[in-house]
């Protein structure tokens, strides 16, 4: 069974043991979040310090509304949705990109989260001859 929780360093940890033995020019991970680290064993800062003796460009995006948004609660009388506040680590997040040369975005909506992508696809892009 999953545990519920945010493990930001463990999803670095995992995309640093598919990308370490890389022979790719460019080798970037995209880190989706709408959370704070609150589960896993890694340490988001030092994963990323890690990631980048790699060479490994992550791309972070905080997703969530600014403010409150409904989350689902289980009650006597079913799913109910109660206003929590959204919580991002946007300081973490930007420490996270600026370590290893990437960028840190907020989407706030699903038009935004598509024009974020279409940015780092711009970015990433190589020419091969």
């Amino acid at each position: 069974m999953i545990e519920d929780g945010t493990a930001i360093g463990n999803g670095i940890a995992n995309g640093i043991n598919r990308l370490k033995d890389s022979d790719a020019e460019s080798r970037v991970i995209i880190l989706l979040t709408d959370g704070v680290n609150n589960a896993g064993e890694v340490d988001p800062i030092s994963a990323a310090e890690i990631a980048s003796t790699f060479g490994i460009r992550i791309y972070t995006i905080g997703v969530g509304t600014r403010g409150e948004a409904p989350y689902p609660v289980q009650t006597p009388f079913g799913t109910r949705y109660q206003m929590v506040p959204v919580e991002i680590d946007e300081v973490i997040l930007k420490k996270i990109a600026e370590l290893t040369g990437g960028e840190y975005f907020r989407a706030t909506n699903n038009r935004a989260l598509e024009e974020i992508y279409n940015k780092i696809d711009k970015m990433e892009k190589l020419k091969l001859k």
